[in-house]
């Protein structure tokens, strides 16, 4: 299992693009926010199918169907080990609970980077996740 070298870096830099954005569906969403992250610390872009080919939320189930998918959180699943939330660390990726639905968080320490629609990237406790993912490249890949 391996991270870019760079991974520490880039991954920072993928979160702080965000910031100055509001949330905004197919743009700057949990979604997004989380496939950057993960380009960030492997090099894969999880999304690149994704990007730029919805910009509502009732857009984004017919599009994830079309590529086998239900919601992100499975496209996590098929790719990346599963952990413990309290066992994530920075570049590793949590799901957290919310009115919407389960949403992507990359992990920033003891806080995950957080989007929710209509408002600013903010932060949540690590204590939020229910589920985290190792976010590295499985050998044999």
């Amino acid at each position: 299992m391996m991270r870019r070298e760079s991974w520490r870096t880039d991954f920072y830099e993928a979160i702080e693009r965000h910031r100055p954005h509001v949330f905004e569906w197919g743009a700057h969403d949990c979604a997004i926010l989380t496939a950057d992250a993960i380009e960030a610390v492997i090099g894969e872009d999880l999304a690149r199918t994704f990007r730029g080919r919805y910009s509502k939320r009732d857009e984004t189930p017919e599009l994830l169907r079309s590529h086998g998918y239900e919601s992100p959180v499975e496209i996590l699943v098929s790719r990346f080990d599963e952990i413990h939330p309290s066992a994530a660390i920075v570049g590793d990726v949590a799901i957290v609970p919310t009115r919407w639905g389960p949403a992507t968080a990359p992990v920033v320490g003891a806080e995950l980077a957080v989007y929710a629609p209509g408002g600013p990237l903010g932060l949540a406790p690590i204590e939020e996740a229910v589920r985290a993912f190792r976010i590295e490249i499985r050998e044999g890949r």
